[in-house]
């Protein structure tokens, strides 16, 4: 199923200045028993959080709580946004920790008041990348999980808090980044080409 589509009903431009993003940690850390931490990218995706400022009269107001609530589930679902600074539509989820929020802006003749709504999301990376697998190119899925000693692949879903539910005590578990091209067939990211 796509992902929902801002309204066009609602004002879909920022205000002047409001708009601004950060990119989130992408590194994962460990600390062996002796020596520094060891520091390594976790993904080659990378998170970015936005933050920013919409004009919205009443109307406009009443139909961004509607999609909010009915289309997103309560902000639990993706959706599409076109960018002002990129121009085009990106995937975005709000912030679960920084709902919308909209205060009083003043008021604007017939159309009554107008607010000032403040949203925070996250730019969800594309997960989707092209790949060359001998046959022009195939669409990849991210995959983030180890091989254990006997070339099994244990997908991350089954981890808790960077562990396994298994036993991992053997040697040779490696995390891998990767991904599984149409074939099944697994490479990682170092044979990947750039979206």
């Amino acid at each position: 199923m796509p992902d929902p589509i801002w309204p066009a009903t609602v004002s879909s431009a920022p205000l002047q200045g409001s708009y601004g993003e950060q990119f989130q940690s992408n590194l994962t850390k460990f600390q062996p028993d002796v020596g520094p931490p060891s520091v390594t990218r976790r993904s080659i995706l990378k998170a970015t959080r936005i933050e920013c400022v919409f004009r919205m009269t009443q109307v406009e107001l009443d139909d961004f709580l509607d999609w909010f609530h009915d289309d997103l589930e309560d902000g639990s679902l993706a959706f599409e946004w076109t960018n002002p600074i990129y121009g085009q539509a990106l995937r975005y989820r709000f912030d679960p920790a920084n709902p919308p929020r909209w205060e009083v802006a003043g008021f604007a003749g017939a159309s009554g008041v107008v607010f000032h709504v403040r949203v925070a999301a996250f730019r969800l990376a594309d997960a989707t990348v092209t790949g060359d697998d001998g046959g022009g190119g195939a669409n990849w899925i991210l995959e983030t999980g180890i091989w254990d000693d006997n070339n099994v692949w244990i997908d991350s879903a089954l981890w808790i808090d960077g562990e396994t539910e298994g036993d991992i005590d053997g040697p040779g578990w490696v995390l891998a980044t990767g991904v599984w091209d149409d074939d099944e067939t697994w490479a990682d990211d170092e044979n990947w080409l750039d979206a």
